[in-house]
């Protein structure tokens, strides 16, 4: 009978057999074939993982939410609801490639706790939610049309890809009354795509390839995402958090933020990884109190409320 131990050393056998297969697929593609690794590429990159299905089960210790299906453009995705969106001022929980709404949880009991209806949401092709690809203007897409469904939202937290796509969204809209808190957002979709190419030991010719698919498959091109043309469109007031050793997204990204946008706080956290800011008590105090700020005592949305950039809070950060 085999222990879970050995069950696991198997799965992590065949999981590092699989990735020197594609390792060796595309270092020889690079050469023989770019064409043929450039589109493999392109898919590979936009396919998500999926968690397990332990992972998409609500915290028993949270209240239990609604989960429901909402039909958007091209695919339906799942929504966990906490409160009510009709009558209350919703907080929009947004997870980063490969993650799931559930993973930000955590900020639940606070926002319930001051009234607030709160809704996270599996991006197309994460979670629960359908689809098999995704990509950065998906998730821009699906945001656009999350602040369409829930007229009442407020209050934004996107972690990584998603805080990407929540920054072009606050550009493109203008809207000053969503106070954002942003978890280490990207400046640029490139950093990932350089990173799975290097991973995966694919030529520059190839990995420029994948950039091209995905600019013509989304019609948005990678300029367009770039921090440097969405940042200083932004009018909410913003919360940036980010950890200096953050090893997926560089923390001058988040820091690049700060510098462009006009109403901005910049929160430099040590000690928490890039995927354990989505469930951070520290982050989560953090980002609870400065949503709060920007509603009064009786649950109405206060954009005037007073906004100073922090340069850091642990360390003194130049932004």
């Amino acid at each position: 009978m085999k222990t879970s131990s050995s069950k696991f050393d198997l799965k992590k056998t065949v999981r590092s057999l699989l990735f020197i297969s594609y390792r060796t697929a595309f270092a020889i593609g690079s050469v023989v074939a770019p064409r043929i690794a450039t589109e493999k590429g392109f898919r590979l990159f936009g396919t998500p993982m999926r968690p397990g299905k332990s992972r998409l089960a609500p915290e028993s210790a949270l209240p239990p939410p609604q989960i429901r299906k909402l039909p958007l453009t091209g695919a339906e995705v799942s929504a966990y609801v906490w409160g009510d969106p009709a009558s209350q001022p919703v907080v929009l929980l947004l997870h980063g490639w490969n993650g799931w709404g559930l993973q930000l949880a955590g900020f639940v009991p606070a926002l319930l706790d001051q009234g607030m209806a709160v809704v996270a949401v599996d991006h197309v092709g994460h979670g629960r939610s359908d689809g098999r690809f995704s990509a950065l203007p998906v998730f821009i897409r699906t945001t656009r049309e999350l602040l369409a469904a829930f007229p009442a939202t407020k209050g934004i937290v996107a972690h990584s890809l998603g805080a990407a796509a929540t920054a072009f969204v606050l550009a493109e809209s203008g809207r000053s009354d969503l106070r954002t808190v942003l978890l280490a957002p990207p400046k640029h979709p490139r950093v990932f795509l350089e990173q799975f190419g290097a991973m995966l030991g694919m030529s520059r010719k190839v990995v420029d390839g994948i950039q091209r698919r995905i600019e013509e498959t989304h019609g948005v091109t990678f300029a367009d995402v770039d921090v440097e043309a969405v940042a200083p469109r932004i009018k909410a007031p913003v919360l940036l958090i980010h950890n200096p050793a953050d090893d997926v997204v560089p923390f001058s990204h988040g820091q690049r933020y700060a510098q462009l946008i006009g109403d901005a706080r910049f929160e430099a956290v040590d000690g928490i990884g890039h995927y354990k800011m989505t469930g951070s008590p520290e982050i989560i105090r953090m980002a609870a109190q400065f949503l709060f700020e920007g509603v009064d005592a009786g649950g109405q949305a206060n954009a005037s409320a007073p906004l100073h950039l922090i340069r850091g809070s642990r360390e003194t950060v130049s932004v």
